[in-house]
Order: structure tokens, then C-alpha cells, then sequence
């Protein structure tokens, strides 16, 4: 089984019955859904991690790694993917400040 076949199949499963209410869903075109389906163009990391989290299966499925759909993440990973994600579109400096004041209140936090 193809990665468009795994996505489709998880897709379909998730209750999305067209790649258009799929790609709204997700943020992308119709036609890079109809892409990854068809011709077996791989989805980007964030893209990937996004079908993952819509259709709630696991990356390793969707990769080909496992034949267990089932999302093997908790609701905290899914959390620090999503910080993760939004962290790397910022500037390096930003994510350098971000990184320090994290870590100040990681900190302040543990001492109360």
C-alpha cells in the first residue's frame, strides 16, 4: 500500500468524503491533496503531521512504517509538535528569545 493510499484510507476513515473538504480542513489546495492521493507525491513534514492529527492516525501509518492506524502520541506530543511547528516560522533571533524566556519560566516554576 502506497503513503496516497495510507492518506486516503485515513482520510475516507475521518470522515472526509472529498479531498476538497479534506484540503479546507487542512489548510492546502485541493489539488496537492489530489497529488498525494494519486500520483504518491509525499506531503512535507508539516503537512504530514497535520493528516496525522485531522484523521487521527499515526505518522508511522501513514509513512508505511506500521499497518496499526492507530496515533501511538498523546495529546501533550501533539502539543509540543504544534509549538514546535509554529516556532521554526519564526525569525532565528525570536526562537532564541522564545528558548530563553521558556526556560526562565520552566524555572520560576519549578522553585514554587
Amino acid at each position: 500500500m502506497t503513503m496516497g493510499d495510507r492518506i486516503h484510507r485515513a482520510r475516507v476513515g475521518a470522515g472526509y468524503r472529498s479531498q476538497a473538504s479534506f484540503a479546507r480542513a487542512l489548510g492546502v489546495s485541493k489539488g496537492l491533496v489530489h497529488q498525494w492521493e494519486r500520483y504518491g507525491k509525499p506531503p512535507g513534514r508539516e503537512n504530514l503531521l497535520k493528516v496525522a492529527q485531522l484523521t487521527a492516525v499515526s505518522v508511522q501509518y501513514l509513512a508505511g512504517k506500521t499497518d496499526d492506524m492507530r496515533r501511538s502520541v498523546t495529546a501533550d506530543d501533539v502539543l509540543l509538535v504544534r509549538i514546535l511547528l509554529a516556532a521554526q516560522r519564526l525569525p532565528r533571533d525570536v526562537q532564541q528569545n522564545l528558548a530563553e524566556l521558556l526556560e526562565k519560566t520552566v524555572s520560576l516554576t519549578a522553585k514554587t
